[in-house]
């Protein structure tokens, strides 16, 4: 009898941790990702972002892809992508971007556009947006990363490449350019990676962000009218 104690004693405390966790925190759910390496000012709980209970819960395509969104401010279209958490072996998860001081899964993003209403032999152009992997304002999402789509427009319709630097640096290049800038651009495939080693990553294809998200993710951007 006594040897039953202990493991039913354990699986009540941890019951009765899950009931107030949920209750008190109205469902939301806290990551603590441990203290090492962590800032002695983050270590509690209320300092930690609320993660989205149904994001967890969702495969990791759909944690990157469901709740993205487009914006577009001074110029340039801003692409947010959710930021998806892995579950390890053991029952720990880690997030897909460095946060916390933790190194995360992969350090580089990569996104691919195939441009709509103009097209170079039947083959349609080809954007390549490469950013680092941030964390955004709240574990959920990813930083958004900032396309110069008003810098794209006045150039030169050439395959080329461009680079921003500065605190959120980005590489566009721009790949079977006709001559002439397309209406919009189309998402078809987002991949997550580590810039020492490419080749371990997560990719999600055309299908998989349909999949994920029905909505077309579009960047549709028009040149003002010169004056």
């Amino acid at each position: 009898m006594r040897k039953l104690i202990a493991p039913a004693f354990f699986i009540f405390a941890v019951v009765t941790g899950y009931w107030i966790s949920v209750e008190s925190w109205k469902g939301a759910v806290y990551v603590y990702m441990g203290e090492q390496r962590s800032p002695a000012s983050q270590r509690s709980m209320r300092d930690f972002t609320a993660l989205d209970r149904k994001a967890l819960t969702s495969s990791v395509h759909k944690q990157l892809l469901a709740s993205a969104k487009v914006t577009e401010k001074n110029g340039y279209m801003g692409v947010t992508l959710g930021h998806p958490l892995f579950k390890r072996a053991k029952g720990t998860g880690e997030f897909a971007c460095p946060v916390q001081g933790r190194a995360g899964v992969f350090d580089r993003v990569e996104l691919t556009f195939l441009g709509v209403g103009v097209s170079d032999s039947g083959q349609a152009p080809i954007m390549l947006v490469e950013a680092e992997c941030h964390t955004g304002n709240n574990l959920n999402e990813m930083r958004t990363i900032w396309i110069p789509m008003k810098s794209i427009h006045r150039s030169v319709a050439q395959d080329q490449e461009m680079q921003l630097f500065g605190d959120q640096p980005v590489t566009v290049r721009l790949q079977k350019i006709p001559g002439a800038w397309p209406d919009s651009w189309i998402l078809q495939s987002v991949k997550l990676f580590r810039e020492l080693n490419p080749e371990e990553n997560l990719t999600v294809d055309a299908k998989g962000v349909r999949d994920a998200n029905p909505r077309l993710l579009e960047l549709s951007y028009r040149q003002p009218a010169s004056k």
